[in-house]
């Protein structure tokens, strides 16, 4: 059953319960669920408490089941989770819910949810390091513990990764000869193969416990066990680091070829789940590894993100990952084009620690034009789809190899596309400047709407053009040549895509007016945004955009250890127009 140590109070209850809260009973309809459209739309049973009965119901007929926890605040993780993993066949998923809020929302979604025993002050619990963080965790392995016990096959999962295939016969073809597998933070590849990674290691520091497969032996019991006591033992330590510290008693690699690590002295047989099908953020989203090298992962867990939640949810829409409702992709539109000289774009070798500052121009160049074209979109009421940003380096440059990459990285080609969260934060957009945008390949998207792909007008601007370049003169009379273009789906779209041309600049509300007449259309596309603004026309608006462009950046900018370089922003960027 649950530990409920005395140090911490009510963390779990001594019993897991059958029956389920008072006044709830399991499979209870629940009329005052919303309906969601990136649900099911439909409300589901209502499973109760978690149980033995509940967790026969969802099993398959190997007895494996994908379990994930959360609680409100990661509902849309949760939920993203559950979807993915049932468009790649899986119907052996369980989310457990913290709290009655996330089992509530869920329920709405059609999602099978089972609702902890547990009463957990759920303050300051997005945070890695907080007390109820750790509490939550705690709680989390007790209960993968008793499932376990329960003769069951369990694929745990954090809430943060995405399912793209399903693994289960994979496992079950490689994961018979161990006791654990478990997914790693390594960032390169050290075996292009099918099975299990094959690296030589002395230690394993490198294991990440956010995808995890654990099969019901003996010693998967004891060791799980043994892993709640350590967790209970210092209510400060973090779950994998007692994890590791465990496996690390007595570790010994067995040979090559068997791919297998005998640890917590020799007791558990251990294997890695392979980088390349089980993916780290860093693998998958940064270096976009498997990709470069034709493999298709099962799953990729999205660590390596910057920008809280919305920087793994960014990092999953930018790949097609996550699932917005239908509304999302509606809407007014504002697109542009990045305007990058060329020769910022030239490779440079950036020795280990040295400030880099080819890429640190580069980043806030690109800052600028986003920035510029935020202000564009807001005076227009449309939400601005961003760029895809390039890079010269990898994201915390301050303590990078050589190259500007994390050591053990595969060359990655710099210049190269990077994650937003390399240049920009996108909470920091989102939470703290209010600011609403879409990825860079959202345009890409087939859920997009054809009719929208249909609607759109191309503006061209160039501040330093002869104005015999541009037409002689700023014109309003689009050129209305008929076009062909491929959807996302690669159909041939047929539309009329008008096309204006400028060179002189103007004020955001300037351009509101000269863009008047097509404030019908969904996707106004710039051809640059650079220079393209004389000001912006309220003082309030000068505030709000010089904070946002303040607060954009990522953390590449601001290293207070380099002493070369303290702040890229030195000068506001916006002020009003004349």
């Amino acid at each position: 059953m649950y530990p409920a140590p005395t140090e911490v109070k009510a963390e779990a209850k001594a019993e897991v319960k059958v029956e389920a809260k008072a006044g709830r009973p399991a499979n209870a309809e629940d009329d005052s669920v919303e309906e969601h459209a990136h649900g099911h739309g439909n409300a589901g049973p209502r499973l109760g408490l978690l149980t033995k009965e509940v967790v026969a119901s969802i099993a398959d007929a190997d007895h494996n089941v994908m379990i994930a926890f959360s609680n409100y605040l990661f509902k849309d993780l949760a939920l993203n989770l559950y979807l993915g993993a049932e468009e790649a066949g899986i119907s052996n998923i369980l989310v457990c819910a913290f709290d009655d809020k996330l089992e509530e929302y869920l329920v709405g979604m059609g999602v099978p949810v089972a609702l902890l025993d547990a009463e957990v002050v759920f303050a300051d619990s997005d945070h890695l390091r907080s007390a109820t963080f750790k509490q939550l965790n705690r709680l989390k392995y007790a209960v993968i513990t008793e499932i376990v016990s329960w003769g069951y096959s369990v694929l745990a999962t954090d809430v943060d990764a995405v399912v793209m295939r399903n693994p289960f016969p994979w496992l079950k073809l490689y994961g018979q000869h161990t006791d654990m597998m478990l997914s790693t933070d390594r960032i390169h590849a050290p075996d292009i193969s099918d099975g299990p990674d094959n690296e030589k290691q002395n230690y394993l520091h490198y294991y990440c416990i956010g995808i995890m497969y654990i099969r019901p032996t003996p010693a998967s019991n004891a060791f799980l066990s043994a892993w709640v006591d350590a967790m209970h033992a210092d209510l400060d330590i973090l779950d994998q680091a007692a994890l590791m510290q465990l496996m690390n008693e007595g570790f010994e690699r067995t040979d090559r070829l068997s791919r297998v690590s005998l640890v917590w002295n020799k007791r558990l047989r251990t294997a890695d789940l392979p980088t390349l099908l089980f993916c780290n953020g860093h693998v998958f989203y940064t270096q976009r590894l498997p990709q470069r090298l034709g493999f298709f992962p099962f799953m990729a867990h999205s660590t390596f993100q910057f920008g809280r939640m919305d920087g793994k949810i960014m990092a999953m829409r930018q790949h097609q990952l996550f699932h917005d409702p239908p509304e999302y992709y509606r809407g007014k539109f504002l697109a542009f084009d990045l305007n990058i000289p060329s020769d910022m774009l030239e490779p440079e070798f950036v020795p280990s620690k040295a400030v880099p500052t080819k890429h640190i121009a580069l980043g806030k160049l690109q800052v600028a034009q986003v920035m510029q074209a935020f202000a564009l979109a807001r005076a227009m009421g449309r939400i601005l789809i961003l760029p895809r940003v390039q890079c010269l380096c990898d994201t915390y440059w301050w303590f990078l190899g050589d190259g500007c990459m994390l050591s053990g990285t595969k060359d990655m080609g710099f210049p190269t596309a990077c994650p937003l969260d390399h240049i920009l934060n996108p909470y920091h957009l989102r939470v703290d400047s209010g600011l609403d945008f879409r990825e860079s390949s959202f345009l890409e998207n087939p859920k997009v709407p054809a009719s929208l792909l249909r609607s759109r007008v191309t503006v061209t601007f160039c501040a330093d053009c002869e104005a015999d370049a541009a037409h002689a003169a700023d014109d309003l009379d689009a050129d209305a040549d008929s076009h062909f273009s491929l959807d996302p789906s690669g159909q041939v779209v047929a539309h009329d895509n008008d096309v204006l041309h400028f060179h002189a600049p103007t004020s955001d509300a300037g351009w509101a007016k000269r863009l008047a007449d097509y404030d019908d259309v969904a996707v106004i596309h710039f051809s640059s945004v650079d220079k393209a603004l004389t000001g912006l026309v309220k003082s309030g608006d000068v505030d709000y955009f010089n904070r946002a462009y303040f607060k954009s950046a990522a953390a590449w900018c601001c290293a207070e250890d380099i002493g070369a370089i303290k702040l890229v922003y030195d000068n506001d960027l916006f002020s009003l127009a004349p």
